[in-house]
């Protein structure tokens, strides 16, 4: 681990954060539901300031709930993906541990291998759009193919959600 900057850390990044819970899980020091061994321990201290209380661990499972949940919706929504592959875009994307991700649930696992940093995503889209014609031309046909997916309305996005809390 290292402190933007340098210095002590006074804070910790999301995606430090999944690898975190995701050497808590290697440890044994959090169970599968999300909930501390130690029943005692009200937070985990990673360093002098820093530290991860149950109610960061339960912020994380929802937020890492609803990627998942998406990402397993879109794939089993009959919507034809050739190859899928997960691209990653901007700070946490670059910074983010696939395995780690992978561990916790947040990305299922049938993306094992298969995602991809691709750092500043709208830098280079945007530079790409004003520079190609071709590729402007491409990216306007494929807004056109475009179609939503709409997760709340699909009757089985509730129980899908509810299953991708746990570790």
């Amino acid at each position: 681990a290292s402190v933007i900057g340098g210095g002590e850390a006074s804070s910790i990044s999301g995606t430090g954060l999944v690898s975190a819970v995701s050497a808590f899980l290697d440890e044994g020091i959090l169970n599968k539901d999300g909930s501390f061994r130690d029943e005692n321990m009200d937070r985990i201290y990673l360093s002098g300031k820093v530290w991860i209380s149950r109610r960061d661990v339960r912020n994380f499972q929802l937020a890492k709930g609803a990627v998942c949940c998406g990402l397993k919706m879109l794939a089993q929504s009959g919507i034809e993906m050739k190859d899928p592959v997960l691209h990653l875009a901007g700070g946490f994307g670059t910074s983010l541990v696939p395995d780690d991700a992978i561990k916790t649930r947040m990305i299922p696992d049938f993306f094992e291998g298969k995602v991809v940093s691709v750092g500043n995503g709208a830098l280079q889209g945007a530079s790409m759009l004003l520079l190609d014609e071709n590729f402007r031309k491409a990216a306007e046909k494929t807004a056109l193919d475009c179609i939503v997916f709409d997760l709340a309305s699909n009757e089985n996005f509730q129980n899908e959600y509810m299953n991708a809390l746990g570790f």
